[in-house]
């Protein structure tokens, strides 16, 4: 198991007991992205870059391979997820050495009543 699984069980573990709600945060898979373009691309279009409204599907894509192309594990790609349902996704990348992770996109559902709202 590497590193980023730990961390993510982890503060999956932390969340669900702080929220009491069952959270999953893994990398973003092809489920993350069916579930984005099913659910939140239709109602995203409204949202305005930098708050959100970003196509993932393109963005994952061209962010895996553009700017990690030759170091796949210094990405960092999240999606959170309540119960199976899609909450939110994220993409940035571990800096410098191992010394910070910046985080340049994140976006929570634009569902209005989606079981992370407020958190």
């Amino acid at each position: 198991m590497d590193s980023k699984t730990v961390v993510f069980e982890e503060v999956s573990q932390h969340f669900s007991k702080v929220l009491q709600k069952d959270i999953l945060i893994i990398g973003i898979e092809k489920e993350a992205i069916k579930q984005w373009s099913e659910n939140w691309k239709t109602i995203s279009n409204p949202r305005k870059k930098p708050d959100g409204g970003w196509d993932w599907a393109l963005l994952w894509k061209d962010y895996c391979h553009k700017r990690f192309k030759y170091c796949k594990q210094n990405m960092v790609d999240i999606a959170i997820y309540v119960n199976q349902e899609l909450c939110g996704l994220g993409l940035g990348g571990i800096e410098k050495n191992n010394s910070y992770i910046s985080i340049d996109y994140v976006e929570g559902s634009p569902i209005i009543k989606h079981p992370l709202k407020g958190h």
